[in-house]
């Protein structure tokens, strides 16, 4: 944890029409932690590159991760072919 007895985070979105490896580079250092975004087509699907540039920055960083779920999902619907899409979709994301 950094000067604050909490984390201070920012969206992995602060600027939509960026990538997500080009937000999370512009991060301030008064950042502690990101919450990453995944929603198509914005940021999924996650190359296996993105994911290790990804992982290297929050490493190089020493940022905590919140990962935000993508948006679109509808885990709880009543109609199970738009359960089971959410589900194949969570899959296909990590």
């Amino acid at each position: 944890m950094g000067v604050y007895p909490f984390t201070l985070a920012a969206t992995s979105l602060t600027y939509p029409h960026r990538d997500l490896i080009h937000n999370l580079m512009q991060l301030p250092p008064i950042f502690d932690g990101v919450e990453i975004m995944l929603e198509y087509p914005l940021t999924l699907p996650l190359e296996k590159e993105q994911r290790q540039a990804v992982e290297r920055l929050v490493r190089e960083r020493a940022l905590s991760v919140t990962v935000h779920l993508p948006l679109s999902l509808q885990l709880a619907s009543t109609n199970p072919w738009f359960r089971d899409a959410s589900l194949r979709t969570l899959d296909e994301a990590f």
